[in-house]
């Protein structure tokens, strides 16, 4: 899937209000702070149990690798929606 097929994916959601924005950034920050371990200003992954953490180090691949991952992390869990499956 390329970029612009994400966006456009995200975009259907949004319009058909199945995907929305909740609250502000701010709001939405506070409570991963609280729920969450940190390190700095970002989530440490290492201290969450059960998280999978992927780093792609060729700057180049990182979208293709991403949603390869995604792709990857969906059929794992079974928990993403496409059009085709909606």
């Amino acid at each position: 899937m390329s970029t612009n097929e994400i966006r456009q994916a995200l975009k259907t959601e949004i319009d058909s209000d199945r995907l929305g924005e909740v609250g502000a950034a701010h709001d939405v920050f506070e409570l991963l702070t609280k729920n969450y371990p940190m390190s700095g200003s970002k989530i440490d992954w290492k201290r969450v149990p059960g998280s999978i953490e992927y780093y792609e180090e060729d700057r180049p691949q990182e979208r293709t690798r991403f949603v390869e991952f995604f792709d990857e992390m969906c059929a794992r869990f079974g928990s993403c929606r496409t059009s085709e499956t909606a």
